[in-house]
């Protein structure tokens, strides 16, 4: 599927099947933890906004979503705590400029005006320690 965005002047390619597809896939493989994992985090993310004073604008639900897609199956743990630590401790760790989109088809960090950051990324994950430290 492509659309024009009027304010950049260019064609915008999304893949709705694949990302479907593919998040199905990763849910099944952590036995159904995937998508309660990433509703997980963006309750974390929209604490973090109305409550701590993280800026709407650094974790944007798409990103969310296809960030966690990357994290390693075995991550998804049977409790969403230790879920939650060891989801932010890979983001903090892991080598990130190569990562996927959900779609598989697009990079997930690139220079483009819709696309996120690895800086972000880790500024987030950075916000959801600090979160988790806070309630321990």
């Amino acid at each position: 599927m492509t659309f024009y965005a009027l304010r950049d002047k260019r064609w915008i390619v999304n893949y709705p099947k694949d990302h479907s597809q593919n998040g199905a896939a990763k849910s099944q493989r952590t036995g159904d933890r995937y998508k309660r994992t990433v509703r997980m985090f963006k309750n974390a993310r929209n604490h973090l906004e109305t409550h701590r004073g993280m800026s709407s604008q650094l974790a944007p639900s798409y990103f969310v979503e296809c960030l966690l897609y990357n994290a390693p199956d075995a991550a998804f743990q049977y409790r969403f705590q230790d879920t939650y630590c060891a989801i932010v401790n890979w983001v903090l760790n892991a080598e990130l400029d190569r990562l996927l989109c959900q779609n598989e088809c697009q990079y997930l960090f690139v220079s483009l005006p819709e696309e996120w950051s690895a800086t972000d990324a880790r500024a987030f994950a950075n916000h959801l320690m600090n979160l988790w430290n806070a309630w321990e």
